[in-house]
């Protein structure tokens, strides 16, 4: 076992508490979240710390003099966009202290993680020998993951063109999900491709201009939400009430009923597709923000 030793002196896990860890997206508040439901790559998030630091107890668990400043930081990194960054530094006072992130869709995807730390801005004079010195030395941190995606990644997305590759028969669809394997265990997205027909002009155009395609895009999400529901429902050996490997094709099945028919079983929701199919497909609609 290898043996980690600082090159100074850190806080206490006491010294600093976490009040709050709020993530705001659309109408939705959801306090200290593992997953944000229902949400797109076109929605902005915006993530709140509240801490109660006791700047006294630092100080002198680090051995750094009254005249030292600290800084609070988040430090992010988005799974399905591979970006990541930091918020500005706050300087840290005795008691309440805030910190915040706010992101556009584009820049996140897959899993976000926070990690909300507390480094030395500046070093006071008088401070002991094993005090830390060096400004960004990290004294405490925790971090937090928030799942944005059921699959914990966009699904990945082929730009093909139908009739050269004989996908739907070669016919001018605009897309494709394929999935391209059923066992529930292995990766959810694995398991799912998603294909744009790059000979269809509205692909074409949203391809040359995604602004422009504004209505595009939610025709893809609710068809692709529709989709998922459809294949669960034809999965004769899921249950919706296993707890699955994350991120397999199993839990993204499974978080599609759940998310389209909260509280209901699997043998409901499929008896309601048969019995009353124009309802079934009004509520994936609803859950799916169709024309919304």
């Amino acid at each position: 076992m290898t043996t980690v030793v600082l090159s100074h002196r850190t806080c206490s896990p006491e010294a600093v508490t976490l009040d709050h860890f709020v993530v705001k997206s659309g109408y939705q508040e959801l306090l200290f979240p593992q997953y944000v439901p229902d949400w797109d790559d076109e929605t902005g998030i915006e993530v709140g710390a509240a801490f109660t630091i006791d700047l006294e107890r630092c100080l002198q668990e680090t051995g750094l003099s009254e005249n030292s400043k600290l800084s609070l930081h988040l430090l992010w990194h988005a799974t399905g966009s591979r970006l990541r960054g930091a918020s500005e530094p706050h300087t840290i006072v005795h008691g309440n202290n805030h910190a915040s992130l706010r992101f556009t869709g584009p820049e996140l995807g897959g899993t976000l993680t926070v990690r909300c730390v507390v480094t030395l801005a500046r070093a006071g004079q008088e401070s002991h020998e094993l005090a830390p010195s060096r400004p960004g030395s990290i004294l405490w941190s925790r971090d937090l993951s928030v799942r944005l995606e059921g699959q914990g990644s966009r699904f990945p997305v082929s730009h093909v063109g139908f009739s050269s590759s004989g996908i739907a028969s070669g016919l001018n669809g605009a897309w494709c999900l394929v999935f391209e394997n059923d066992d529930l265990v292995d990766s959810g997205v694995g398991s799912v491709r998603l294909y744009l027909n790059t000979e269809h002009p509205s692909v074409e155009r949203y391809l040359a201009e995604p602004q422009s395609g504004a209505d595009f895009g939610p025709f893809i999400r609710n068809d692709v939400n529709r989709q998922l529901v459809l294949r669960a429902l034809h999965q004769e050996e899921l249950d919706i009430d296993e707890e699955y490997p994350r991120e397999s094709l199993g839990e993204l099945l499974s978080l599609a009923v759940r998310r389209n028919f909260p509280g209901r079983s699997l043998d409901e929701v499929r008896a309601l597709s048969r019995e009353r199919p124009g309802e079934f497909e009004a509520e994936i609609q609803a859950r799916g923000g169709f024309l919304l």
